[in-house]
Formats: structure tokens, sequence, C-alpha cells
């Protein structure tokens, strides 16, 4: 972890197998998830072992130029996705995160 930031490299194992001990390749849905929603950063499927399947999910952010590390400020090409969609003109990260209109979305 750097700072407050986590960084993940990778994966151990391209499948994920469930409690109920269902199969499940992550790949091909994170990538249809990033493929509908363009401003969708990052999308990583966890659950190994678990009853339910989670995402990780990051938007698209500017980066802050002094210190090279994502701002919390979305780029131009997630606000403009953002207010197509849902009609709402987030410009942060933080709105987005506590929007129940974004929940609901994703």
């Amino acid at each position: 972890m750097d700072g407050r930031f986590l960084k993940i490299t990778g994966r151990i194992k391209e499948l994920i197998i469930t409690a109920g001990g269902e199969n499940v390749a992550p790949v091909p849905i994170e990538d249809f998830f990033k493929g509908e929603c363009p401003a969708c950063s990052n999308c990583m499927l966890v659950g190994e072992n678990q009853r339910f399947m989670g995402a990780l999910i990051t938007f698209k952010v500017d980066l802050d130029m002094k210190t090279g590390l994502p701002s919390n400020k979305l780029t131009d090409e997630a606000v403009a996705y953002f207010k197509s969609k849902l009609g709402a003109d987030f410009k942060t990260s933080d709105e987005l995160c506590t929007s129940q209109k974004v929940f609901e979305h994703v």
C-alpha cells in the first residue's frame, strides 16, 4: 500500500470459486462492465469462498500533476457519461460514492 492507495498488480488465479462451489471466470464480467460503462477506469470481481460476488470499481479521475497520484476530480468523459445516463452533474468521485443513483445504475 502506498500511503492511502492500494495497488493491485494481478490475480493469483483466473477463476473464482464461490462458497457454493460455482466456478466463475471474472475477466469476461469485468470486461463487459467496462465496455458498458466508459466512465469506469477499473473493475475487479471478488468473492473467493464467499456466498456472493462483489466488485471493486473505480471511475476515471484526473491526475494531480504535482504528485502524479489520482485526484478525486472526475475526467470530462466520466462527467459526460453520468450526465447523459443519470442526468446528474457529478464532479468528484466522492459524489459518486455517496449517490444512490450511481449505486442503482451500477
